[in-house]
């Protein structure tokens, strides 16, 4: 089991350094995924905490200027051995801001699992859009389908607007 809720992992950090755990920033994306263990900068986007409310670190996309739409963030692991049992869980949140009238928007964006096989071509795995509530929600993968070396990318695309933050925490490897 690997294990990483972005302040320390269980393989990789301290407790004293943020962590992206078994995580690399992509170059092949437009920005990268944030620090952080408070509310996000922008009023009523983003989570106000870690999913465990306990003060830990989570990363999240800022969707504010210069970001614009389509703009992704791209976590990736190094090449690792799959196995019939192999699955990926981690902790989403996708929620913004609400307009004038107390309606919801509906600018947020995508974020994406894609899973890649020795020198094939990426596969999503899992795949969510739009407001998702206030709330975090567990998202729960099976990647017993995928065998041999694997690469698994987190990938969050900027929504139309400055409250499409999206965030991830507590991600583990089984």
């Amino acid at each position: 089991e690997l294990t990483c809720n972005f302040t320390q992992s269980t393989d990789f950090g301290s407790p004293s350094s943020p962590s992206l755990g078994p995580f690399l920033q992509s170059t092949e994306d437009d920005f990268d995924w944030t620090f952080q263990s408070t509310s996000t900068p922008s009023l009523d986007t983003g989570p106000t905490s870690d999913h465990t409310g306990s003060g830990g670190n989570y990363v999240y996309t800022e969707a504010s200027s210069p970001r614009l739409p389509g703009d992704q963030a791209i976590l990736q692991t190094k090449c690792f051995p799959s196995s019939p049992s192999c699955s990926l869980t981690f902790w989403y949140h996708m929620h913004e801001t609400q307009d004038t009238d107390n309606e919801i928007n509906t600018n947020m964006g995508t974020l994406e699992v894609e899973v890649k096989q020795g020198i094939g071509s990426w596969q999503t795995a899992f795949y969510v859009e739009g407001e998702q509530g206030p709330q975090w929600h567990q998202a729960i993968i099976d990647l017993a389908d995928f065998s041999g070396g694997i690469i698994v990318r987190l990938k969050g695309t900027v929504g139309y607007g400055f409250s499409s933050d999206i965030a991830i925490d507590d991600v583990t490897f089984r």
